[in-house]
């Protein structure tokens, strides 16, 4: 799971923020400070919030919004084949 986010985080958070953010500020900069050599480059290290995702599988199970197995593949485990 840990492998996933950081896949998604590098292959479409960073591009998108590079793109619709960051040349957007540097653009902005640019034009309004001409004779300085600006530039902002932004940091893009997420932390996974591991108490809140945990809150989030018990609210997950409470309301069947998703199954054991479906969890269990959200971590990164195979599937529970065992009955209930």
């Amino acid at each position: 799971a840990k492998e996933a986010i950081k896949v998604f985080n590098d292959f479409t958070i960073k591009p998108f923020a590079r793109l619709c953010i960051e040349s957007k500020l540097n653009i902005f900069i640019r034009e309004n400070y001409e004779d300085n050599d600006f530039k902002m480059v932004m940091e893009y290290e997420f932390e996974v919030d591991r108490s809140l995702q945990l809150q989030s599988y018990e609210i997950y199970r409470k309301y069947d919004i998703a199954s054991v197995n479906e969890i269990r593949e959200l971590e990164g485990f195979e599937k529970n084949n065992e009955p209930k």
